[in-house]
């Protein structure tokens, strides 16, 4: 960075600039994320010391990555536009830095929509989440929910988790149970179920078999 003679740099021309780029900063998030400490913080009405105008000037540059065209020394007036000049410079950077950032967050959000999508989840693009898709098995679902009925959990001794499952209601609802094809499957399981209860209804110990080997999990 050119070393130009400039004087002991007057606070009320250097802490606006500061204050202007501490706005866009603020904007950009960058302190956060770079993990930025300027190192000095001048008082208002006293004469701000051209080395640690310069300092500051120089914590902000290495996280921007950038070079401002101008540093100053005391012993002559600091040139408005030089200062100026600096924190055009400054901003300049900061705007690159909050298009990168908000194209990368873009591309970012949409490939996880993609992934939530292609894996049949639902997404949220209000809070940017994904709700899985269902592992719930509408065919299943109705063949265990018919046995439970037929033959309820609790007097023939096997677990049934889809003991009063309905097409209607959760968990069977949000798997889409209550669609023309998941009905379709639903009344293809209720339907087995009952072909099961005509042929296996002289063999208790042959249908809880099946039943909890079945219905016990989802």
């Amino acid at each position: 960075m050119p070393k130009k003679n400039s004087s002991m740099l007057q606070w009320s021309r250097v802490t606006l600039g500061f204050l202007v780029l501490g706005g866009f900063l603020g904007a950009a998030d960058i302190g956060q994320a770079q993990g930025v400490t300027v190192p000095n913080t001048f008082v208002n009405g006293e004469v701000a010391d051209a080395d640690e105008v310069n300092a500051n000037f120089t914590a902000i540059t290495d996280a921007l990555d950038v070079t401002v065209p101008n540093s100053f020394a005391n012993s002559g007036i600091a040139d408005a536009n030089e200062v100026n000049t600096n924190f055009d410079a400054l901003k300049t950077a900061v705007d690159t830095f909050t298009n990168d950032l908000a194209a990368a967050t873009s591309a970012t959000e949409t490939a996880a929509q993609n992934g939530c999508t292609q894996g049949g989840g639902t997404w949220d693009a209000g809070t940017s989440t994904c709700t899985p898709a269902s592992s719930y098995n509408c065919f299943v679902g109705g063949f265990c929910a018919q046995a439970a009925i037929e033959f309820p959990p609790a007097t023939y001794g096997y677990t049934n988790v889809y003991d009063g499952d309905t097409r209607g209601t959760e968990p069977a609802l949000g798997a889409g149970c209550n669609t023309a094809i998941g009905q379709v499957n639903w009344l293809g399981g209720a339907s087995l179920q009952l072909d099961l209860l005509v042929h296996l209804q002289e063999s208790l110990d042959g249908l809880r078999s099946i039943l909890s080997g079945v219905c016990a999990s989802n």
